[in-house]
């Protein structure tokens, strides 16, 4: 599942800093909770990492997979925020930050259990 970001719009993945008592694992489904209303079970390891620039700040984010067990038709960010299911080939072609594209990809080929050229 892909939402747009709150403020420019373009597609992304839930993220967020980690909480204030909350594991890095239980941060990433509280955010997927609140900006993509979904609810599951968070992968213990994340599945990859990259390095973005949010206005001045210099942002490090681990990406967890999640197995979604529930789509909520209401959430709290549902009002800035579109959702949607698509595949992976989709997302790497939409998506627009270079390094989520990058673990995105990477968790395909995982995935399909293929290797990727070295």
């Amino acid at each position: 599942m892909l939402i747009t970001s709150s403020r420019r719009q373009r597609w992304t993945i839930p993220k967020g800093f980690v909480k204030t008592g909350l594991s890095p694992v239980d941060s990433a489904g509280e955010e997927a909770w609140e900006e993509a209303g979904i609810r599951g079970v968070v992968s213990q390891v994340p599945i990859g990492r990259y390095v973005y620039t949010k206005r001045t700040l210099l942002l490090r984010v681990a990406v967890f997979s999640m197995r979604v067990e529930e789509i909520l038709e209401v959430w709290p960010e549902q009002w800035k925020r579109q959702r949607q299911w698509i595949s992976l080939a989709e997302s790497v072609a939409i998506i627009e930050e270079p390094g989520l594209r990058g673990v995105i990809e990477k968790f395909d080929i995982a995935l399909s259990g293929t290797q990727a050229d070295a």
